[in-house]
């Protein structure tokens, strides 16, 4: 049996999320999806897909084939989902983790819509609109 290779668990990796995508996208849970060129500006990023939730803000992912921790931590700083797609997953177990992702990332947004929207980001400053005032934030960490 021939051992496959890191280039090939790769394209396994993103046609299995393809075809995931597909069927949610089919089955009405998003209005769309775009899978990102080779070398272009989002894959450069490091995004792999962007969803198109019906509500919400657009859902960034990165699809790899094995796990690390520090590419995980890095890629979710930039607010990009990561998910671990490996040769023997499932299309079925592949679709079931887009749509925790999918519900997570409207449960953020319904947060960050209902108690903190942000409005705008400068320098290290936050800042929020709150009871119709302007909540400036010094730190990341609010």
């Amino acid at each position: 049996m021939r051992k496959i290779n890191t280039d090939e668990k790769g394209k396994i990796a993103e046609q299995k999320t393809f075809d995931a995508l597909e069927k949610i996208e089919k089955d009405g849970n998003i209005k769309s999806f775009g899978w990102t060129f080779p070398f272009s500006e989002d894959d450069l990023r490091g995004i792999d897909f962007i969803i198109f939730p019906n509500k919400g803000r657009e859902i960034r992912i990165q699809v790899k084939s094995s796990y690390n921790q520090k590419e995980e931590e890095r890629y979710s700083r930039r607010g990009i989902y990561y998910m671990v797609v490996q040769p023997y997953k499932t299309r079925e177990k592949v679709k079931l983790e887009l749509l925790q992702i999918l519900e997570i990332a409207m449960e953020r947004w319904k947060q960050r819509k209902n108690n903190f929207p942000l409005k705008q980001y400068l320098a290290g400053f936050f800042i929020l609109k709150k009871d119709g005032q302007d909540v400036v934030l010094t730190n990341s960490r609010w």
